[in-house]
């Protein structure tokens, strides 16, 4: 089956809420990934940055 093309930002937001829930702000892009399914270069084209996807979790 692989890997979803494309993923909502919705969805890597709540990727994110579960990953920052356990490990805290010690986080990585990777593990956002891990948890969505997804390469990291999906999270990191989406938001650019762990500061941009925190930016997004707030905004959101």
């Amino acid at each position: 089956m692989g890997r979803p093309r494309r993923i909502s930002a919705e969805r890597l937001l709540e990727a994110a809420g579960a990953v920052i829930g356990r490990v805290g702000p010690g986080f990585t892009l990777a593990a956002v990934a891990e948890e969505a399914g997804v390469s990291v270069g999906s999270v990191a084209g989406r938001f650019g940055s762990r500061h941009g996807l925190l930016v997004a979790l707030t905004e959101a």
